[in-house]
């Protein structure tokens, strides 16, 4: 019902994009078939299936792209404006992973992160996130409580 309202909302003006993140294939699934716009990408999708998808949400043709574990890394889309966070992790560096899907800057985006899984609760706001660098040189996010 969350991706649905934001198709339409009553502030903020249309998404661009949405981007859903869920945890397992059912639920993908079950989204992919409540939304008429709406696809989804996993593992399994084929390549040129996959890029057919991304390049249509790109394009605008898809509202709603729902993934299982494979956008988390090497998706570029600075344009997106809305990601869905439908599963909880308890790993930092996905959780940066996903914010960054988002976060990239573009002319008058109005970024939305929503956070259904208590992510935010675990590791905090992004602009809280601080980089450190340890002794050897290594860069290490961490979360400044």
């Amino acid at each position: 019902s969350i991706v649905k309202r934001l198709l339409c909302p009553k502030r903020g003006g249309a998404r661009k994009g949405i981007l859903v993140f869920t945890r397992f294939l059912k639920e993908a699934e079950r989204l992919t078939q409540s939304i008429d716009c709406c696809e989804m990408v996993s593992g399994t999708t084929p390549k040129a299936e996959r890029e057919r998808i991304l390049n249509d949400f790109k394009s605008g043709k898809i509202k709603v792209v729902v993934n299982v574990g494979v956008l988390t890394t090497g998706f570029d889309y600075p344009e997106l404006d809305t990601v869905v966070m439908a599963r909880p992790t308890m790993s930092l560096a996905m959780y940066y992973q996903i914010v960054g899907r988002e976060i990239r800057p573009y002319k008058d985006k109005q970024a939305w992160f929503i956070d259904l899984c208590g992510n935010i609760n675990r590791f905090g706001k992004v602009e809280d996130l601080k980089p450190t660098e340890k002794a050897n040189g290594q860069c290490l996010v961490m979360v400044n409580n």
